[in-house]
């Protein structure tokens, strides 16, 4: 069979690398789907590993799409005005873009970064500590 053509268009607008492209096409229908409903990719400094991190952070160990995580997540226009309000930049914006919607909706429900020094390391700080947070839970 051949690729969905929604996908192959995905890929090519995107400009993916072999990589990138052989793990979208390996993962499963729904993480496939989910990945393109974040939105493109081609926007990120390096599109073929915002990609990647987006399908790993859309999966469990076992490969299967993390269930109930997007329940409380971000629209990406959300994050976006989030983004643009608290000065982040551009490598850390695309770090959120990519990272668990469930760790980016606490990462934002903290509050304006705008006061700090370094908006963008605060942000990023903060979606360590609830990353590390999350993982303590599991």
């Amino acid at each position: 069979p051949g690729v969905n053509p929604v996908l192959a268009e995905f890929i090519r607008e995107s400009g993916l690398d072999a990589h990138a492209t052989e793990a979208l096409l390996a993962s499963p229908p729904e993480v496939q789907q989910a990945a393109l409903d974040r939105g493109s990719v081609r926007g990120a400094r390096n599109p073929s590993a915002a990609l990647l991190g987006r399908l790993k952070s859309l999966t469990a160990s076992g490969g299967a799409l993390i269930t109930g995580s997007t329940a409380f997540a971000p629209e990406r226009e959300e994050l976006e005005c989030f983004c643009r309000e608290n000065n982040i930049d551009e490598r850390a914006r695309d770090i959120l873009l990519n990272a668990s919607p469930v760790a980016v909706k606490m990462v934002m429900e903290k509050g304006s970064v705008l006061e700090s020094r370094n908006p963008s390391s605060v942000a990023l700080a903060r979606l360590k500590e609830v990353n590390r947070h999350l993982e303590g839970r599991a």
